[in-house]
């Protein structure tokens, strides 16, 4: 009988252990072309995030006013920030739904002259808004 394998590597086995190879992908690896464990991880993790649809956040106010839900979103979005800047998040995700952009714009205040956000960019999918904010510190 003859073995059609590959010959074993071990890097390839570490790779597939620590998650930065999916056997499944039509990826073609060889030593030469070694990714690192970062790069992987950080295109395949969802980035943390928050939703401030008032549905989603505290159903108990949709019939509240306008003025006292935008209120409500904005101490969620500084909470959120605040606690992923403690925790040493270097980048996060603001889901506030496309609207007018009053929202969007007071989130992209608020991460900028708040809490010094380095980079904070409102994604675009098909040139239409999607209604998310990506924030790096």
């Amino acid at each position: 009988m003859e073995d059609k394998s590959k010959p074993f590597d071990p890097d390839l086995l570490k790779r597939m252990m620590m998650g930065d190879f999916d056997p499944n992908a039509n990826e073609d690896w060889s030593p030469s072309k070694k990714s690192s464990r970062s790069n992987f991880s950080k295109k395949n993790a969802p980035l943390p995030s928050i939703d401030l649809h008032i549905q989603v956040l505290n159903p108990n106010l949709k019939a509240a006013s306008a003025i006292e839900i935008f209120d409500y979103q904005m101490e969620a979005c500084r909470g959120f920030l605040r606690d992923s800047k403690a925790q040493g998040v270097k980048k996060i995700k603001v889901i506030h739904g496309v609207g007018s952009g009053k929202l969007a714009d007071a989130v992209r205040r608020i991460a900028k002259e708040e809490f010094g956000a380095s980079m904070v960019s409102r994604h675009t999918k098909k040139k239409l808004r999607s209604g998310e904010t990506v924030i790096v510190f």
